[in-house]
């Protein structure tokens, strides 16, 4: 059931492409409508060994037609290349949301199995992650899972990589497939040490037997220091 809501939501952001900014700006007061989020996220690396790197995040959330502030994330951890195929990554990870005046807090901790392959310019990964959630008092364990599949195009100040990939999310405590994010960015070097990237999501939450959407625009800023 999942992968059929993940194919319908990529063949929907394909066709929706063309429309996401007309519509956005024609249409922002329309009562009856899916919100538009956008997510700031400031990435940055240190390398430690030639396979290992310590890495860390901020990010913050704006829902209600990206008006509203209302997550904080931040995370630590560290990459590790244990193979040219295969990146391991434990990390720590907090996350502060505020909806209806309730503030909900998440320490969790995980692990990225992510291997990769490689043809000319092509580019294929598949990052499978284990969570341990500890969410206001309660805990849970997650398991996501993310193919991305990307081109190189370009050389020089003119070289892009753009991408698509699907994620799903199964919850110990919802015992199912519980959410599907449908991705179409494209990712940017701009000097050796930033990088930039941008991306269209579109997330998919069970509820009950139906899914309810809501859509992202998405800014990565990427230092190596």
């Amino acid at each position: 059931m999942v992968h059929q809501v993940a194919h319908r939501r990529l063949r929907q952001l394909f066709l929706s492409i063309p429309l996401v900014v007309s519509s956005w700006l024609l249409c922002p007061c329309s009562e009856a409508r899916d919100d538009w989020q956008f997510w700031l996220e400031q990435k940055w690396s240190v390398k430690l060994t030639k396979s290992l790197k310590l890495v860390g995040k901020t990010e913050e959330r704006f829902q209600d037609d990206m008006s509203d502030f209302y997550s904080q994330v931040a995370s630590v951890g560290f990459s590790w290349k244990v193979q040219p195929w295969l990146k391991l990554e434990p990390a720590y990870y907090y996350q502060w949301i505020e909806r209806a005046g309730r503030d909900t807090n998440e320490n969790r901790v995980y692990l990225n199995a992510t291997p990769g392959w490689s043809w000319g310019r092509f580019h294929l990964e598949d990052r499978n992650r284990l969570e341990f959630r500890h969410i206001n008092g309660r805990d849970d364990w997650r398991y996501r899972n993310k193919p991305k599949l990307g081109v190189e195009l370009g050389r020089g100040w003119y070289e892009i990589a753009p991408y698509v990939a699907d994620e799903v999310f199964y919850g110990e405590r919802a015992g199912e497939w519980s959410r599907n994010r449908v991705f179409l960015g494209v990712e940017k070097p701009l000097t050796k040490r930033l990088a930039t990237e941008l991306y269209y999501m579109i997330q998919s939450d069970r509820q009950g037997r139906d899914w309810n959407e809501f859509y992202v625009l998405g800014l990565v800023i990427d230092v190596t220091l």
